[in-house]
């Protein structure tokens, strides 16, 4: 296997792993707004891009392999609006406002940069794989 193959076959297995992180983040998300989650999941866990498998992913080898390419440097821009978001719907659940979190995160601005943030690693999958 070539250098190039075997770094695109490495780079889409990371990809698809950082992408069900991102479902896995997603969901303890929900489960604290819900209230059942039992870990101390804090506001400036959720509000930190650092705190994650794909924030982690994103600072190492990820920028490592892609920093050049403009779909990673979208995927990080989207990445860290998604976790501001996840900062304020943990803190509206936090002050009570379970139902506006709730949106936020089934139809909001948590949703929707949860969804650019899954385009972006899409596209990114799909784009390595081609290569």
């Amino acid at each position: 296997m070539s250098d190039n193959n075997e770094f695109n076959v490495q780079s889409a297995r990371e990809i698809a792993t950082v992408i069900q992180a991102h479902f896995a983040w997603r969901t303890r998300i929900q489960s604290t707004i819900d209230g059942t989650n039992t870990e101390n999941f804090s506001v400036n866990t959720a509000s930190d891009c650092t705190k994650c498998t794909l924030g982690e992913w994103i600072n190492s080898d990820g920028a490592k392999k892609l920093s050049n390419n403009p779909i990673f440097q979208t995927l990080d821009e989207e990445h860290t609006l998604f976790h501001q978001h996840a900062g304020k719907a943990l803190h509206l659940a936090q002050e009570g406002k379970k139902d506006e979190a709730q949106q936020s995160i089934s139809t909001g601005d948590l949703a929707q940069a949860s969804n650019k943030v899954l385009s972006a690693l899409t596209q990114l999958h799909q784009e390595v794989k081609k290569l």
